[in-house]
């Protein structure tokens, strides 16, 4: 009996040993995405793409747009502003408002493949103009 147990034991913990990182939510993985950029990490940021979004640049090209996109200053806030699902390709678009110290508020798309677990997409835009798109001081204190 004992050795039914390890075995059943064994095919549970089976599932989330092989899950591993791929078992965060699209949220938790563009989130998780955003913050290699934010730390500068780009290498681990570009490593995390799918190789759609790496066709036609190489890691130097890429880190340079971040850069010149966002700037080297990490963010004071982000606020999360709601995810679509989208089905051509399979993929979930994370939306969120990030905004800077210097009051620099920019709107970020994050699109995580629901196959592959990668980041299919990103797009830096104009931030929203509703007032409910701003950072309160309850997002400050969850800062990236």
């Amino acid at each position: 009996m004992r050795r039914l147990d390890a075995v059943f034991a064994l095919l549970l913990a089976a599932p989330a040993c092989a899950l591993g990182a791929d078992a965060a939510t699209p949220l938790q993985q563009a989130q998780n995405w955003l913050e290699l950029l934010d730390a500068g990490r780009y290498a681990q940021a570009w490593e995390r793409t799918a190789s759609t979004l790496q066709h036609g640049t190489d890691l130097a090209r890429w880190s340079e747009a971040q850069i010149s996109a966002r700037g080297r200053e990490k963010p004071a806030c982000r606020k999360f502003l709601g995810q679509q699902q989208r089905e051509t390709p399979a993929r979930i678009d994370t939306l969120f408002v990030t905004e800077f110290a210097d009051g620099r508020r920019i709107a970020e798309k994050v699109s995580v493949s629901t196959t592959a677990s990668s980041i299919m997409a990103y797009r830096i835009g104009p931030p929203p103009a509703d007032p409910a798109a701003r950072c309160s001081a309850a997002d400050a204190e969850r800062q990236p």
